[in-house]
């Protein structure tokens, strides 16, 4: 049988290890969300291109620039030119967006979050 001795603070305890856990989650979530909130707008971008049609003949500069139109209506900052890899091939074009974006933790920790979504046009 314990004691109240025995078991004084354990309340307290547990409650600075929970607040300890979900500020560290929100934290992370805080650093976190940007990112996925600007890699919905690719995934987006790409989506209303695939629902567009008649994108499958134009050249890969054109599609390019249209590409690049719908990134900057959602505010994607973190893709380039060189993150985008347009194939086309004579009964389809496929557009790849590849990217890689790294995000400061702390000191010297940072996340690393690596994206890659593709879209074929009929």
């Amino acid at each position: 049988m314990h004691t109240m001795k025995e078991q004084y603070g354990g309340a307290l305890m547990t409650v600075l290890l929970c607040i300890a856990c979900f500020g560290t989650m929100g934290f992370v979530g805080i650093k976190l969300a940007p990112i996925y909130i600007e890699h919905f707008g690719v995934a987006s971008s790409l989506e209303s291109m695939k629902s567009e049609g008649n994108l499958h003949g134009k050249s890969t500069a054109e599609l390019w620039v249209l590409l690049n139109k719908r990134l900057q209506i959602n505010s994607v900052r973190r893709v380039g030119k060189s993150d985008v890899d347009i194939k086309t091939q004579p009964r389809m074009t496929t557009i790849r967006v590849a990217y890689e974006v790294q995000v400061p933790l702390m000191s010297n920790i940072d996340f690393l979050v690596t994206f890659d979504n593709s879209v074929v046009l009929h």
